[in-house]
């Protein structure tokens, strides 16, 4: 009989005690992480090494591939949540600062690693080329974890009373970190293409530069800054608008956030840019959507009320989208897709290889490069001039005075939240080649 089902077999009790034990442990280790150090993450990459194939192999490899693509998800949801709390109008004012940013987190740390790699150490130059590109990206998803976490902490909330996603640091850190990920992705693309044998090599290369380029830049200035965001957010604003008279305001809310943070992934995959860069743009144009409504409810408010207009309503100085993501999505995403995708980092970190000496001494030597390479990106935050706007919003610059009255407090926190570190580096390494002794020491 041919196979038209899938044939189902009780899972083991070793099978369902390794499952059981991997959960309950990756939300221990984040917990006591976050509780001590305010990065979770770091326990839940940890088990991830422990549990996988670097050191014991508890996880079976099909679980490992399993667990990268169920966390992959909760990495799009990461950085679709941050799309959330971005104010697309604060990175249009700080678009420049943000540019020459990323621009300079990725010139320096790609520099270096040649001359080091590829001069000092001897490896071949694309090498050092993809080694530069993989630390030249800071990881989105990992910053906007970390920025989630201090949010969600009371200690850091009645220090700042403040939350630093909508400072203007937050904002230059955040659209810094997103351009550097664009980046990456794209001169690691170019290096099969380089290496590859065929008669087309330079028409593959050319598409390898200019699709992922083109894309990423005109769906920014297009949907994220341009003429059409509005048009967007105000269809999407209608649709919901009238889905909420047959679904009611919640239900409504959540069918559109999923629909428009599915739309956007599929949209900028199969158009060539990265899902997570059309994650963050789903998620910014929702917030564009929820001030939309709040200006339409403080119109209403003026006008008579009924009682059929008094139901299913949300406070408008809410972001009803933030509301239903915090109580749909996030408790899913914070104890299992998250812990998941960070576990599967984990899992390909070649752990035990790191420890030869040749090894050791050379990663640690171009680890401290690389952070002095990402460093310097702050000097931008001391030297660029704070130019006050009428348009600026008063309540902005209240909060970002009292984060930033010296100027090398947000030097340094931009210097050391650009580091780079995580899930994109990894990715990067791999796609770009790197292989041997060269992949263990970057």
């Amino acid at each position: 009989m041919g196979a038209q089902a899938a044939t189902y077999d009780e899972p083991s009790a070793h099978d369902i005690l390794v499952l059981s034990s991997f959960l309950y442990v990756l939300n221990i280790a984040r917990w006591v992480f976050d509780h001590f150090t305010h990065a979770g993450l770091v326990g839940e990459v940890l088990l991830g090494i422990v549990y996988g194939t670097p050191v014991a192999g508890i996880l079976p490899q099909e679980w490992e591939s399993t667990f990268w693509e169920v966390g992959y998800l909760g990495l799009i949801i990461i950085v679709f949540e941050g799309g959330l709390y971005t104010q697309l109008d604060t990175i249009q004012q700080n678009l420049i600062l943000s540019t020459i940013v990323a621009v300079t987190g990725v010139a320096f740390p790609i520099g270096l690693s040649i001359l080091l790699l590829s001069v000092g150490f001897g490896y071949p130059y694309l090498d050092g080329f993809a080694g530069g590109a993989a630390l030249a990206a800071t990881s989105l998803g990992t910053t906007f974890s970390l920025l989630s976490s201090d949010s969600r902490n009371t200690k850091a909330i009645a220090q700042h009373s403040i939350d630093i996603r909508h400072t203007r640091i937050g904002v230059v850190l955040l659209s810094a970190a997103l351009i550097d990920d664009i980046i990456g992705l794209i001169l690691v693309s170019i290096i099969p293409s380089v290496t590859a044998e065929s008669g087309n090599k330079q028409t593959a290369l050319v598409e390898a530069v200019l699709r992922p380029v083109g894309v990423s830049v005109g769906l920014f200035l297009l949907v994220g800054i341009g003429p059409v965001r509005m048009r967007i957010v105000r269809l999407v604003h209608t649709v919901k608008r009238h889905l909420c008279r047959y679904l009611g305001e919640e239900n409504a809310t959540l069918l559109v956030l999923v629909a428009v943070l599915s739309g956007f992934v599929a949209a900028a995959y199969y158009a060539g840019a990265s899902m997570l860069f059309g994650a963050w743009i789903g998620g910014a144009l929702l917030g564009s959507v929820s001030q939309l409504a709040s200006q339409d409810d403080d119109n209403e408010s003026r006008r008579p009320r009924t009682p059929d207009t008094q139901t299913n309503e949300l406070t408008p100085s809410l972001n009803p989208f933030r509301s239903t993501f915090e109580k749909h999505i996030a408790s899913v995403q914070n104890y299992l897709l998250a812990p998941l995708f960070f576990a599967s980092i984990g899992t390909a970190i070649p752990f035990l290889g790191l420890w030869k000496e040749k090894v050791l001494w050379r990663g640690v030597v171009y680890s401290l490069l690389m952070v002095v390479a990402k460093i310097v990106v702050g000097l931008w935050v001391v030297v660029w001039p704070v130019r006050s706007k009428e348009n600026v919003n008063a309540a902005q610059h209240e909060r970002d005075a009292s984060v930033t009255s010296s100027a090398y407090y947000p030097a340094l926190l931009l210097s050391f939240a650009m580091v780079s570190r995580g899930e994109i580096s990894l990715i990067i390494a791999q796609l770009g080649g790197l292989e041997g002794e060269a992949y263990l020491v970057v």
